[in-house]
C-alpha cells in the first residue's frame, strides 16, 4: 500500500498575498507520479524564487524515476542518506550528464536552459536529504549571477558540464551538515520553526557561494567511484575479520591499492566515522559479547580485541559505556 505524504506551503513570514509558485519543476505533480516509494516529502516556499524541500523516503521497488522537466534554476541538494545516480538531459544537446549519488555530499546543479532528468536508485534503501532551489532572477538579486555563469569544467568542484548546464559537488562540511540536519528534523512539523528553517537554508547558500567563489580544492573532493567504494568495503571487511590486528591507515591503503587520503575520506563518507574511531567502537562492542556471553576476564578480553594494556581498555570502555568492564562479569 502506497504511503507517501506530500505537503507544500509558504512559510509563515511569507506575504500571504503573493503568489506561491514552484521553482524549477512542479513539486506536487512529480512526487505524486512516483511509485514503489513511501515516506514523506515537503516543499516550503521561502521567498519569491526560493524553495526549500525535504525528503525522507523509503525506496521499496523504485529503480528508475519518471523523467522530470525543469526550468532554468540552481539546485543545491544535500544527501544525508542514499545512493544511486542521476541523469540530466540538456534541451540544447544530446548529452547525458551523470551525477553519482552518495551520502555525505552536497550537489550543485546550475541550469541556464530547460532540462529533463531522472534518477536511477536501488530498491530497499533510504533516501533522505534537503533541496534548495532558486531562480536565476533570485541569483541576480543577490548579485551572484556572474559567479555561476563563470563556472566551467576546470572548477575543482565540477563533476560534468555542457554549454548551459554545470554540475558539481563538495563534501558536506560541518556547518552545512548541521544546518541540513536541523532542516530535515523540522521541515515536516508545524510551522513553529519557519524562521529558523529559512535562516539555515540561507546559511547553506552563503557557505556554498564562498566555496564556489574561492574554488578551494581543500574543501572539494570528487565523489567515490564504484571501484573505490568496493575497495573501502574490502578494508571494512578486513578489519572486522581480524579485529585485534593493529591496523594502520597506510597498511590498509596498501593492501587494497588505494590512496590514503581517499581511503580516509571515503571510509568516513560510507560508514560515517573515521577509520580508527569505527574500529575502536567495533572492538568495544565485541568486548561486551566476550564479557557477557563467554565470561572472560578483563585482561583476556583486552588481549582478544587488540589492546595489550587492560587499563587502557578499561578506560576506553568506561568512556564509551559509562561503566567499567568488570561490572558486566
Amino acid at each position: 500500500m502506497r504511503q507517501l505524504k506530500i505537503s507544500e506551503r509558504p512559510v509563515l513570514q511569507r506575504d500571504p498575498t503573493q503568489e506561491v509558485g514552484n521553482v524549477g519543476y512542479d513539486f506536487d505533480k512529480y512526487m505524486s507520479e512516483l511509485t514503489g516509494i513511501s515516506g514523506r516529502s515537503c516543499r516550503l516556499n521561502l521567498r519569491d524564487g526560493l524553495d526549500l524541500s525535504g525528503f525522507d523516503l523509503n525506496l521499496e521497488t523504485l529503480t528508475h524515476t519518471a523523467h522530470m522537466k525543469a526550468e532554468p534554476c540552481v539546485t543545491i541538494y544535500i544527501m544525508l542518506e542514499g545512493k544511486g545516480r542521476g541523469e540530466i538531459y540538456p534541451s540544447s544537446s544530446n548529452q547525458t550528464l551523470d551525477i553519482p549519488y552518495q551520502r555525505g555530499w552536497t550537489y550543485i546543479s546550475v541550469m541556464f536552459e530547460p532540462v529533463s532528468g531522472c534518477s536511477v536508485l536501488p530498491p530497499n534503501t533510504l533516501f533522505k536529504g534537503i533541496d534548495i532551489r532558486f531562480t536565476l532572477d533570485f541569483l541576480k538579486k543577490l548579485q551572484q549571477f556572474d559567479l555561476f555563469k563563470q563556472l566551467d569544467k576546470n572548477h575543482p568542484a565540477c563533476i560534468t558540464s555542457s554549454d548551459n548546464v554545470w554540475l558539481g559537488c563538495t563534501l558536506t562540511n560541518r556547518l552545512i551538515d548541521k544546518a541540513a540536519q536541523f532542516i530535515i528534523d523540522n521541515i515536516f512539523g508545524p510551522p513553529d520553526h519557519d524562521l529558523q528553517l529559512e535562516a539555515h537554508a540561507l546559511n547553506i547558500l552563503a557557505n556554498l557561494l564562498q566555496i564556489l567563489e574561492q574554488g578551494r580544492k581543500t574543501n572539494v573532493e570528487r565523489p567515490l567511484t564504484h571501484r573505490e567504494a568496493s575497495k573501502i568495503e574490502q578494508v571494512h571487511q578486513m578489519m572486522l575479520e581480524n579485529i585485534a590486528f593493529p591496523w594502520t591507515i597506510s597498511e590498509l591503503a596498501r593492501k587494497v591499492g588505494l590512496n590514503e587520503k581517499r581511503l580516509k575520506t571515503g571510509f568516513r563518507v560510507i560508514y560515517g566515522q573515521p577509520i580508527h574511531r569505527y574500529l575502536q567502537r567495533q572492538r568495544l562492542e565485541q568486548s561486551k559479547i566476550l564479557l557477557l556471553e563467554q565470561g572472560l576476564s578483563v585482561t583476556e578480553v583486552s588481549l582478544n580485541i587488540g589492546y595489550a594494556n587492560p587499563s587502557y581498555f578499561a578506560y576506553l570502555f568506561k568512556r564509551e559505556y559509562g561503566c567499567s568492564p568488570s561490572s558486566l562479569r
